[in-house]
């Protein structure tokens, strides 16, 4: 038994694998070329179509003439006028055939494309929703054994800092924590500051439009059911993502049910949280996610609707 050597069989596999990965677009591509191929065959049969009518209205003609003659009786007429029509009609359909079977050929192949892109899209939302499962699980326990502000530190990797300012009263020792504007943050979190059009120099103008901001988004939650990412950073002037085009919240859904920036101590919205950059010209803001939330906005929708 001839016996193939496990690099040929290594390397038709990563071939196959190769294959499965970029199926998506072969198929996409197939398809395009297909429609392309279809608008060509159809344009060319078309061209000969004219020719094949023009044949067929001839054999008519002359199996009329030869019935006016008496030389073909009405029932041989009926029968022979049957027969030329089928086989004008067998005659295009030659004609359209290939661009017909093309055009078949590329809606499935753009179909079969689109339901391996979902199904991708299925599996990898199940494997995202794990693994933020898993990752706020694991935040919980963090939090239970040392803190908040130890989850913060190791969460954004920040640094605290004990420093000496000058003040009217006198010198006062202050905790500043420095996170890295470029590296330290979470997959959601933003910088709000300097840069941002609704930034001001006033602290007291930010807490007063971040907190109108938070009320606003709360309420297009209740108001649709829903909320993705991206509309909170539309309303904060802050650059979208294609992760905030994904995730977000449900109102009545499995998560919190409400939108929070992640920025107000003890809930109370009174003040802002001390965890910022160490600088009074950047706030950071980290939102309340639920996670992908797509495959149930139309069970939540609905059970608002009832």
């Amino acid at each position: 038994m001839l016996k193939i050597p496990n690099s040929i069989t290594r390397l038709a596999g990563r071939a196959v694998l190769s294959t499965k990965t970029h199926s998506p677009t072969i198929l996409f591509v197939s398809g395009a070329v297909g429609v392309v191929a279809t608008a060509v065959l159809t344009a060319k049969a078309t061209m000969q179509l004219e020719e094949v009518l023009a044949d067929a209205e001839r054999n008519l003609d002359v199996a009329e003439r030869v019935h006016a003659s008496g030389k073909l009786s009405d029932e041989d007429y009926r029968r022979m006028t049957i027969y030329l029509r089928m086989k004008t009609y067998g005659n295009v359909g030659k004609l359209y055939g290939p661009a017909a079977l093309c055009c078949v050929a590329s809606i499935a192949s753009l179909a079969g494309g689109h339901v391996i892109l979902s199904r991708r899209n299925l599996a990898l939302t199940a494997a995202y929703s794990a693994v933020s499962r898993g990752f706020e699980e694991y935040r919980k326990r963090v939090i239970a054994e040392y803190g908040p502000d130890k989850d913060r530190e190791f969460r954004y990797g920040a640094e605290y800092k004990q420093v000496i300012e000058e003040t009217d009263t006198g010198p006062q020792e202050r905790t500043l924590t420095r996170v890295d504007t470029k590296t330290g943050q979470s997959v959601y979190a933003r910088f709000f500051g300097v840069g941002n059009k609704e930034w001001d120099p006033n602290q007291d103008y930010n807490i007063i439009f971040l907190r109108q901001r938070q009320l606003m988004a709360n309420d297009m939650l209740r108001a649709h059911g829903f909320l993705v990412l991206n509309d909170v950073y539309d309303l904060l002037g802050l650059e979208k993502s294609s992760a905030g085009a994904v995730v977000g919240w449900l109102y009545d859904g499995t998560g919190d049910g409400y939108v929070d920036f992640g920025i107000w101590e003890n809930k109370d919205m009174t003040r802002l949280h001390n965890f910022v950059t160490g600088r009074d010209d950047m706030i950071l803001l980290d939102f309340n996610v639920d996670g992908p939330i797509f495959q149930k906005i139309d069970k939540v929708v609905g059970a608002l609707e009832d």
